[in-house]
């Protein structure tokens, strides 16, 4: 299957397993899945890291992005203007218009 997580799953990921629900771990840990993670979040997080908001395992930036790709098999999805274009058409389920 093929999966994208969001920004609380990856911050949990990055600093503590504990806080992620049984059923996710058992779908970040099966190797026949695809799990993405946009890289909108990406940025997110790494703003968190570099204020101090979260303290992953990684001391550095680049050991960040690395151990994002191959300590935690994450498959980083770049934004595109057509993903962007999706997002606008689909419906407002908030109410606010």
């Amino acid at each position: 299957m093929i999966y994208l997580i969001d920004t609380n799953i990856l911050i949990f990921i990055l600093i503590d397993k504990h806080y992620i629900d049984t059923n996710v771990k058992h779908l970040l840990s099966d190797y026949n899945n695809v799990i993405y993670v946009s890289s909108s979040i990406i940025f997110e997080a790494l703003h968190f890291f570099q204020t101090g908001r979260i303290a992953p395992k990684q001391k550095t930036v680049d050991e960040f992005l690395t151990a994002i790709k191959t300590v935690y098999n994450l498959q980083i999805l770049h934004t595109k203007t057509e993903h962007f274009n999706t997002f606008s058409r689909l419906p407002n389920v908030s109410g606010v218009q």
